[in-house]
């Protein structure tokens, strides 16, 4: 999924000028057709920051002043894979 739907949408902002800094939430549905784009965020919502945050290493403050000061902050991650997913389920309608 990141190479059929995030990284089309990454670069297509960098060809239009806009290049992308941060972070970017996908929100996708599965199917039987494949994943759909629900939406994307550019912020942490709380089960997001659940999975993600405990995987830092470092100030997670120093990482959000640098940003704010024009600096790359230094991210380092427990594990060398840093592709994370968390799940939300909800009970079906009726």
């Amino acid at each position: 999924m990141i190479k059929s739907i995030v990284e089309p949408v990454l670069k297509v902002m960098q060809d239009k000028g806009n290049p992308f800094t941060g972070v970017l939430y996908t929100g996708l549905m599965l199917t039987k057709s494949g994943p759909k784009v629900i939406e994307f965020n550019v912020l942490f919502g709380d089960p997001e920051a659940q999975v993600v945050l405990p995987q830092l290493k470092g100030d997670f403050y120093q990482m959000i002043i640098d940003l704010m000061d024009g600096r790359k902050p230094l991210i380092e991650w427990q594990k060398k894979r840093n592709l994370f997913g968390c799940c939300d389920c909800c009970p079906r309608l009726s």
